[in-house]
């Protein structure tokens, strides 16, 4: 501002007035541009010098363009008119700034409606933060950076982020406005998570590995639903967190694991990761027999529409791996191991497994099938003149255990009325893990009798002539005979014992799996249904066995 030529002249003539009053000779004031037009005078005639202006302080450098602080007042120098002995010269005045344009926060800060917007008045000036600016107001924030512009964070979504010591904290500054998702649930995105805001819950946040595992599952959009639960640490330096369908864990050692559905529930029976179980070390996967598995630390859950959802651990689990899980001869669970008879057993789908202290057992589900055989049936083991027709023939399909201890399916065909006879036979044998070797149909053979007997064939129908006596029909013709585990239990023609690789067992003492004494579980099981024992006869037949 520039100075009047009137208020020049009084300056001039009091400052003569001075010198000739004051001895010492001091140095003219530097004169300062006052700050109006028109000095106030003193009461008295004698004109007082013009009281230098207050001098305007260089305001802070605000980056963004904000209001301009108050300036604050310089002291009034003293109306005296006797100078004192040495005049402090009076400071240059700094020029006034000119005021910055509105900062970004500002411009949205006026948008959202101002102090009558949901934010209510500031708080504090702009600051700094990494990578941006930032103003607190009565009932939030607003951010700004180059990448996200401005951002507002307000209400529950901003109380629950003031808990977690804001954007100093692991969530880091917002990267959107928050978002409604229905009615009653908000979302807000962070550089490092995301905080849900659920009417009734509160505000939740996902971050780290459960929230990179929640968003890769579709977040509230997939099958784990909202947030119920902020993150919590468990078993093994471990964490999980409650969705509304599901779990998440994560752990050093198996990452993130997602836990759901029937499977969670029978998880939660158990007693959750810090049960026997323990964490989950994978994902539920879908077998090609339609079975869901989860694998957990200590073992697996199984679940079937129709089966139920069972538990596999322990030893029975061991075992269990052996017969390659539920890919294997034995399927899925459709218990849970349970003690019975001093043993451990576990139920599955074709049988069952049963542990005493050192020793495992298998006893197969016999699951039999029955239907009328046609003439692609007998193809070799029926010619024009039996006795018995396909007509006359029955196909039984059953489950029989094998000599590696693995549940097989085997094929016999007999005569209709003897149908329920042998199932039942096989059932007992069965039931006490009595093995067979083999159990086909003789037209494999093409109905060659010593070559069935060779390969340990366990058969029934087979319209021949007896073995070692060419004029006599044998009882398989009639479909009411049955031979068993031909090796074991060889026969005696009353020159030479059949099969040729069978002589090993004519010693009947030696008592190895798959031979027959008649109290046996096999042997029993045929007695008990009126069959006749081959080995009763004076001619030692140990695997015949035929009903009248």
């Amino acid at each position: 501002m520039r100075t009047s030529r009137t208020v020049q002249s009084i300056v001039v003539a009091a400052v003569a007035l001075t010198l000739v009053v004051a001895a010492p000779a001091v140095a003219e004031p530097t004169v300062t541009p006052a700050a109006s037009a028109t000095p106030t005078p003193t009461a008295t005639p004698t004109p007082t010098p013009s009281a230098s202006p207050t001098p305007t302080p260089t305001p802070t450098a605000t980056p963004t363009g904000g209001p301009t602080p108050t300036p604050t007042a310089s002291p009034t120098p003293t109306a005296s008119p006797t100078p004192t002995a040495t005049p402090t010269p009076t400071p240059t005045a700094t020029p006034t700034a000119t005021p910055l344009a509105d900062s970004e926060i500002d411009r949205r800060y006026a948008e959202l409606g101002g102090p009558n917007s949901f934010l209510g008045a500031p708080v504090t000036a702009e600051y700094d933060i990494s990578g941006g600016r930032a103003r607190d107001y009565q009932r939030g924030a607003l951010y700004w950076t180059p990448s996200t512009g401005v951002t507002a964070v307000a209400g529950g979504i901003y109380g629950k982020y003031g808990s977690l010591d804001r954007h100093n904290g692991r969530l880091g500054i917002p990267l959107a406005d928050e978002q409604q998702l229905r009615a009653g649930v908000w979302k807000q995105r962070f550089a490092g998570g995301e905080i849900y805001f659920i009417e009734g819950r509160g505000g939740l946040v996902t971050w780290g590995g459960i929230g990179e595992g929640y968003r890769a599952r579709g977040a509230e959009g997939g099958r784990l639903g909202l947030p119920v639960t902020d993150e919590k640490p468990v078993v093994q330096g471990a964490w999980v967190q409650d969705f509304e369908n599901g779990l998440i864990y994560w752990s050093p050692a198996y990452g993130v694991q997602v836990v759901q559905g029937a499977i969670l529930d029978k998880y939660a029976s158990v007693g959750w990761d810090w049960g026997r179980l323990g964490l989950p070390t994978g994902g539920e996967f879908q077998t090609q027999w339609g079975q869901w598995v989860q694998n957990f630390a200590g073992g697996a859950i199984y679940y079937r529409d129709g089966l139920g959802t069972w538990t596999s651990w322990g030893a029975l689990r061991v075992e269990y791996a052996r017969h390659n899980w539920e890919l294997g001869d034995l399927g899925g669970p459709i218990s849970d191991e349970f003690y019975e008879g001093n043993a451990w057993k576990q139920n599955f789908e074709h049988g069952q497994l049963i542990y005493t202290p050192g020793q495992f057992r298998t006893r197969p589900w016999t699951e039999p099938t029955v239907r009328n055989a046609t003439s692609g049936d007998v193809v070799y083991t029926y010619r024009a003149g039996c006795p018995v027709g396909p007509d006359q023939l029955r196909v039984v399909q059953m489950n029989y255990l094998g000599y590696d201890g693995w549940i097989k399916r085997g094929l016999m065909v007999i005569r209709w009325d003897t149908t329920d006879k042998i199932i039942n036979a096989f059932d007992s044998a069965n039931r006490a893990s009595f093995p067979i070797n083999k159990m086909v149909n003789p037209d494999v053979y093409q109905g060659d009798d010593p070559t069935s007997m060779y390969e340990n064939n366990t058969s029934g129908f087979n319209c021949r002539t007896v073995v070692g006596n060419p004029y006599r029909l044998s009882p398989h013709s009639y479909g009411r005979a049955v031979d068993i585990n031909t090796v074991q239990n060889p026969y005696f023609d009353g020159t030479r014992w059949w099969p040729s690789n069978g002589t090993r067992y004519i010693d009947r003492s030696l008592n190895e799996p798959g031979m027959m004494n008649g109290s046996d579980a096999m042997s029993g099981g045929m007695i008990n249904q009126g069959f006749f024992w081959g080995g009763w006869w004076a001619n030692r037949d140990y695997q015949h066995f035929e009903i009248q």
